[in-house]
């Protein structure tokens, strides 16, 4: 067979599809992304005649038109059948070779060509990786009178004392004040692929007419300070690579270049200054500096989005195993600031890469196989059907493979996994053509192998991987996964230990890790920079924060001053603010058995452990008889045995509701202990404490007792302790004061599983205990639903109305709101504001008196640092990390809305972020230095904690009720994990490729009116 003009007859058939389809959407502009790059399909692959110089492939460009002729495209290795490629016009897809830019692309496959028709620019299409403020996105239109954020004016906190702070910002000390231009630029016909338009980009014959400095955004836009007119310029890769032309394949690509608009970035001047909106020029100004930055970095290192690393191996690696390596790298991005000025954000980056391994000892490793003979085990069909170690396989799907054949030298070809097929190089046939007779023979895959190189299959019985190429598989020996490819799925418990221990690291390391990323970013020396006159310092932004005075903690009878020092202790000992208001009288404790006996807990110990328990919680002022509880072994199922230690437990105390459940547990899965969390809550209605065997072994214990005693005591009605304050009974609230906490949890990327939403109420006078109720929220849907609000708050309004105000609603709500970006900020104001008013309207339609809102959203997505100066006591611990109170305002903040950087808690390990806070809306009217303090002063109640927290207490319920709630997913136990470590890989797919089913509902908890569960801490 002579290779590219026939067709190889169709073979054995295979399971699946063999679709190059890709698997996902591409960025609407911006340069290839290291999470985007396509899915190819090789224009002369190695195979059956002899043509080794291996090019990396493209997809199809488009659907043929009618008449357009088709190639024969020969596996690499066997194939089942022909594979054809479409050709359109002159506009042909050809090869293309890949940039280092797109080198840590996603294994997810095409990510889809470029569109060729973006539609008027707008804040969200115009440029994903930029950080735009709130402001932007009001140009988008999806209101018709969009809500104006509050300024900051003139007013800045005043408590506390000053401390010098270094920021990571670097401040851009000039930007451009030449003339730019900004193209159009079309490739083809429109809907190239990314790798392709680089390629013609990039071209000796397109370079040549354009000129020096021209900045492209490897999709449909480019910056000039040339003014050109309209260019027509025909590109033949062909003749750029110095090859022959194949027969009937034109490799010439038409590209079109027109001028559009001009850059003004005096806007971009006057909008800093506030002498005008924020607008479209302003818009296409923060754009092209954004471009700016990025171009020379882009070429050269691995880019993910705002991140660049560096492919050569060093200390920045770290390998975490199963083939899965950490990359440290340097994020930067150009952001507005409070001064009328612009800076660069820089920080550490951390993301995760398969290592260029072979397939077969990265199978042996997903497995968790000792070796090929136990993963050969391991795939064997039991009862036809899969091994167990095709369920482990399956994140292999997807993820791009580059043949390595040790005969042999070739060029590198990306292929993309599709399937790992049952059948194995010894049973899979097909037809090859046999230039000795002239005719086609029926071979297999290790025959053919051992005939065309001359390799030996030491593995001829795995089975095979087929590929999206149509008609192209591999047996798992011979390729190797590409470099520098993004792991796209969750780290295991393992690998998460590996990734937390290398990427935590002290302040002072932290920020020689940003410095060398810096360094090698080489801002004076980038010749761009220099080219359109950007200039950025070399030191680092200073700022004079606030070190906010630090509250004093009550607890019932005494108080602790923990000055700076972000830590106190329950020695003493110290009663809790407030016991649970019943005596915990009724309650059981069931002992799950152990595989290892070395943890078994015997009934000596156990009764040891509960005297010990109960003398502690009395030590804290709890309320709890001093009886022991009933007590009992268990059967290893989790639901079966919750089911038995209700059942008995209610049959020892004469049929009476037990009040707590509490087991000792060996099996430290998060599966298990969600599943005994599930039958607990939404079978029995009743509050859980689930203990480690090995803790409770131990004698003498007396942290981890009082760490106990905290949980339980806020599970069952009381409160740890208050921030004191010298005001009336509603503390910092002036007038009584509801505050409600808002975050949405989301699955793991790839899952299907539903978002799920969290609402927190307080329950007291002073924000201490918060109930909290979830229900699923859509699929990737931030923003909390009409209906969810109208569900999930009524009854926890109601009981506030009732037992904190007399039977009134409110005066005031604080609402906190996690997890939001500043696109959409509009969102909360338009859609969950007026939900929440709403729902207050209908809940009391007399009540006369408008309720007051104070909506501020937290966020600790962001990459801003704050480092004392070395030595500097009055503002750093002895790790260098800022002091719990320090308040940034300025330097770093927008340059006019109302928001804040605070840090409150002590970092035990790593580098403390601060938390981002930004008032939405203010009809309350707080001063600036009472609302600091009110935030600051109340990460001190954290109900479980003898440490201020790091964000308000409503929120971070809020969070740990988002992620609790999923273990009352409707999902039948026999599917296993559906969150946590545990979760199986999740499945990849298509959006075209089936429906989603419908977002189910959660389980409800038990028996509400009994158990008053909803209004607990259930979660904690």
């Amino acid at each position: 067979m002579s290779g590219r003009g026939k067709k190889p007859q169709r073979g054995t058939p295979r399971r699946g599809s063999s679709s190059t389809r890709g698997g996902g959407r591409s960025e609407t502009s911006g340069s290839a992304s290291a999470s985007t790059a396509p899915t190819e399909t090789s224009r002369r692959p190695m195979g059956l005649d002899g043509a080794d110089d291996m090019t990396l492939p493209l997809r199809p460009a488009a659907p043929a038109k009618q008449g357009s002729g088709t190639k024969a495209d020969p596996p690499s290795a066997p194939s089942p059948g022909p594979a054809s490629e479409t050709v359109v016009g002159s506009h042909a897809p050809s090869v293309a070779s890949k940039t280092p830019s797109e080198a840590g692309a996603s294994s997810s496959g095409a990510k889809g060509a470029a569109k060729a028709d973006e539609g008027p620019p707008t804040a969200k299409n115009t440029n994903r990786r930029l950080d735009l403020p709130a402001d932007a996105y009001n140009m988008d239109k999806e209101y018709d009178v969009p809500a104006v954020l509050p300024r900051r004016g003139a007013q800045w906190n005043t408590s506390g004392k000053p401390v010098t702070m270094r920021l990571n910002s670097w401040p851009v000390t000039k930007f451009p004040d030449q003339t730019i231009w900004q193209y159009d630029v079309l490739i083809g016909s429109g809907i190239e692929m990314r790798a392709l338009i680089r390629k013609v980009w990039n071209s000796q014959a397109l370079q040549k007419e354009l000129g020096p400095s021209w900045i492209f955004d490897g999709n449909r836009l480019a910056w000039s300070a040339d003014q050109k007119t309209d260019m027509r310029v025909d590109v033949d890769l062909d003749l750029e690579e110095d090859r022959k032309p194949r027969p009937g394949r034109s490799n010439v690509h038409r590209v079109l270049i027109r001028r559009t608009t001009q850059v003004h970035m005096a806007a971009l001047s006057s909008w800093l200054s506030g002498q005008a909106a924020f607008d479209q020029t302003v818009l296409q100004a923060m754009n092209f500096l954004d471009h700016l930055l990025r171009h020379t970095p882009s070429q050269a290192l691995t880019t993910i989005r705002q991140s660049y690393f560096l492919r050569e191996s060093g200390s920045h690696w770290h390998d975490l195993g199963s083939g899965v390596g950490a990359c440290k790298g340097v994020f930067q991005s150009i952001r507005a600031h409070q001064g009328a000025r612009l800076a660069i954000n820089a920080d550490v980056a951390h993301a995760c890469f398969w290592h260029e391994l072979n397939l077969l000892d990265v199978a042996i490793h997903m497995a968790g196989a000792r070796d090929a003979g136990d993963l050969k085990r391991k795939l064997e069909p039991e009862l036809e059907q899969p091994g167990k170690g095709f369920h482990l396989l399956r994140l292999l799907k997807r993820i791009q493979i580059v043949p390595r054949y040790s005969t042999i030298s070739t060029r590198r070809a990306n292929y993309t996994i599709n399937e790992i097929l049952r059948q194995t190089a010894e049973d899979y046939e097909f037809d090859v053509h046999n230039k000795e007779t002239g005719e086609m023979e029926r071979t297999t895959v290790a025959n053919y192998y051992q005939k065309r190189y001359g390799i030996q299959l030491k593995r001829a019985d795995f089975p095979l991987l087929q590929t999206t190429k149509k008609g192209v598989v591999f047996p798992m020996e011979v390729v190797v996964i590409r470099d520098m490819l993004r792991y796209p799925y969750k780290l295991d418990e393992a690998q998460t230990s590996k990734m937390i221990r290398f990427a935590v690291n002290p302040p002072e390391a932290r920020l020689a890790d940003i410095e060398k990323g810096i360094r090698a970013l080489n801002w004076a020396a980038d010749p761009m920079h220099k080219a359109y006159g950007l200039q950025i310092s070399n030191k680092m932004a200073e700022t004079t924060a606030r070190l906010l005075p630090p509250p004093k903690v009550q607890y019932r009878g005494t108080s602790v001053d923990p000055g700076t020092r972000g830590h106190w202790d329950l020695r003493g000992p110290k009663r809790f603010w407030q016991s649970n208001p019943v005596t915990l009288q009724y309650w059981g404790v069931g002992v799950f058995p152990s595989r290892n006996p070395s943890h078994t807990v015997g009934p000596a110990t156990l009764s040891g452990f509960l005297n010990e328990f109960i003398r502690a919680y009395k030590g804290h002022g709890g309320l709890v008889d001093s009886k022991l509880p009933f007590m009992m072994r268990l059967e290893s199922d989790p639901a079966k045995g919750v089911e038995q230690l209700w059942t008995k437990t209610m049959a020892h105390y004469d049929n009476k509701r037990p009040q707590m459940l509490m087991f000792i547990v060996s099996d430290r899965t998060s599966f298990h202990y969600f599943r005994i969390k599930r039958s607990c809550e939404c079978r029995f209605g009743v509050v859980s404490q689930c203990l480690q065997a090995m803790q409770v072994s131990k004698s003498g214990n007396g942290q981890y007792l009082s760490n106990i005693c905290m949980k339980i005591n806020a599970k069952l009605g009381g409160s740890t302790a208050r921030a004191a304050h010298k005001n009336n009974d509603w503390g910092h609230f002036l007038v009584p004061t509801m505050v409600i906490g808002a975050d949405v949890s989301h699955a793991p990327g790839g899952s299907d599983q539903a978002s799920t939403a969290a609402m927190t109420m307080s329950m007291d006078k002073l924000g201490l205990r918060y109930a909290a109720a979830c229900e699923t929220n859509g699929r990737r849907e931030e923003i909390i639903s009409e209906e969810n609000i109208h569900k999930l708050l009524p009854d926890l309004v109601k009981h506030w109305a009732k037992n904190v105000n007399a039977g009134n609603l409110p005066n005031q709500i604080f609402y906190f709101r996690d997890g939001v970006s500043e696109a959409q900020f509009q969102h909360v104001l338009k859609r969950e504001v007026p939900h929440l008013r709403a729902m207050l309207a209908k809940i009391s339609p007399t009540w006369k008196r408008q309720v007051k809102f104070l909506v501020v959203v937290a966020s600790k997505r962001h990459h801003f640092r704050f480092f004392p100066k070395s030595n500097d006591k009055a503002a750093g611990d002895q790790k260098q990390n800022p002091l719990p109170g320090t308040l940034v305002e300025k330097t770093i903040t927008h340059p006019f809305d109302n928001d804040f950087y605070l840090c409150s808690h002590k970092a035990i390990q790593g580098t403390a972020r601060p938390v981002h806070y930004t008032i939405l809306l203010d009809e309350v009217g707080m001063s600036i230095n009472q609302l600091h303090a009110l935030i600051y002063e109340q990460c001190y109640a954290y109900m479980r904690s003898t440490t201020p927290v790091s964000l308000h207490p409503a929120i971070y319920y809020a969070h740990l009720a988002s992620n609790r709630s999923r273990c009352h997913d409707r999902a039948p136990i026999s599917q296993g994990a559906r969150s946590g470590p545990d979760m199986p890989a999740p499945t990849i797919r298509d959006p075209s490729e089936a429906e989603l089913p419908p977002v189910q509902t959660l389980k409800p908890m038990a028996d509400l009116e009994k158990s008053g569960l909803d209004k607990a801490m259930w979660y904690i």
